[in-house]
């Protein structure tokens, strides 16, 4: 994973990650959180 976001701020490109790991959510700049498929935030 840190190889993933190395890569992203080095090119200047955005990663779209889907976790259930709240520690590896914490590692990313926005957070949006799903509920029965609609966004909480």
């Amino acid at each position: 994973m840190n190889l993933m976001f190395d890569m992203t701020r080095k090119h200047g490109t955005t990663l779209i990650l889907v976790t259930h790991d709240p520690a590896l959510a914490g590692s990313c700049d926005v957070m949006v959180k799903l509920r029965d498929g609609r966004v909480l935030q």
